[in-house]
């Protein structure tokens, strides 16, 4: 289990448009690294992961994540611009060109909510915690534990009475298709 907080535990994600553009991310990171997700959970201040890679370490994993996150979150409040990617020369850069596309343009949307949600909310730049807390899990009954763990943590923290309905959650039947189901591997 992965555990990250913002700095200075400011509460950016009491923010659904912030939460979506951190879900995005890890979508995102899940896709270039191939890792299993089994579950995670969005606190207002910190974030809780339950992966596994065969390939990358976590801290790896967390990093992608962190730094797109931070990138894109400070381009939704106005800390940094969304410059559109630039047309590449060869076809073999197309792909990567339309990637960049639709990050463009999904942040600009997100961007055009935030502005519109008028909030007064004055966020200072975002920046996570440089640190992280990892957590092996060494036996399997262990996994049950953590994973109950993380999809309770809202109700622990009191945003949440009813974690089981709880939105930025991975028992959110929405995010179906980010979770992996657990196989002892």
């Amino acid at each position: 289990m992965t555990t990250t907080n913002t700095y200075d535990w400011i509460c950016y994600f009491e923010n659904p448009l912030l939460c979506k553009s951190l879900i995005d991310d890890i979508k995102k990171s899940k896709q270039i690294y191939c890792f299993d997700l089994f579950g995670f959970v969005i606190n207002f201040d910190h974030l809780h992961f339950l992966l596994r890679s065969k390939t990358h370490n976590s801290s790896k994993i967390l990093h992608s994540i962190k730094t797109n996150a931070s990138r894109n979150i400070n381009k939704i409040l106005g800390y940094s611009k969304n410059i559109l990617p630039e047309i590449p020369q060869s076809r073999g850069q197309n792909t990567i060109y339309f990637d960049s596309l639709r990050r463009y343009e999904r942040i600009n949307k997100h961007i055009k909510e935030f502005q519109s949600m008028k909030c007064d909310l004055n966020y200072p730049k975002f920046h996570w915690n440089k640190s992280f807390h990892d957590e092996f899990v060494k036996i399997e009954g262990d996994f049950s534990v953590k994973l109950n763990y993380i999809h309770k943590n809202p109700a622990k923290h009191g945003i949440t009475s009813d974690w089981k309905n709880y939105r930025w959650s991975s028992i959110n039947p929405d995010y179906n298709n980010l979770i992996d189901k657990y196989l002892d591997k």
